[in-house]
């Protein structure tokens, strides 16, 4: 699918302004249930869940979807650690009009302008190793990783 079929336009602005978001316009794929930190608070460690879609299956999903005239609006990915299957988001990702990934940023985050990413930090430095058993250095190069590109503007 072409990134450029699937973008905001004019017309969904004023469909939306006029009857508001269509249903089911709004969504969240939970990507894996594999992730590198063990965060006290995740759900997915608790649930113990161990399946998962291969990227093939969800593309079959997305086209049919797709051929039911499904609105492909606003998509959350998430996980585990949605960025540990980047080939499964970057080809996911051309279907939504907006992408929202919610990563831990421990894995560089890809040149994806039209993707908006939502890293977890969890307080101080201290409180962050406790809290998601992260090896040391972690938080510093999370810190790095996304006031960089701000200080290069």
């Amino acid at each position: 699918m072409d990134r450029l079929s699937n973008t905001w336009t004019a017309s969904d602005y004023i469909k939306i302004g006029l009857n508001g978001m269509p249903a089911n316009s709004l969504g969240g794929i939970d990507v894996t249930y594999r992730c590198n930190l063990r965060c006290r608070h995740c759900y997915f460690l608790k649930q113990g869940y161990h399946s998962e879609l291969s990227t093939d299956q969800w593309l079959a999903k997305f086209e049919r979807l797709k051929d039911n005239g499904f609105p492909f609006m606003i998509c959350g990915w998430m996980g585990g650690e949605p960025l540990l299957r980047k080939e499964l988001v970057d080809k996911g990702r051309r279907y939504f009009k907006s992408n929202i990934i919610f990563t831990n940023g421990t894995i560089d985050l890809p040149d994806w302008p039209d993707v908006t990413f939502s890293v977890s930090i969890h307080g101080t430095e201290d409180y962050y190793y406790r809290m998601t058993g992260a090896k040391p250095g972690t938080y510093q190069h999370i810190k790095k990783m996304l006031i960089d590109p701000i200080l290069m503007w």
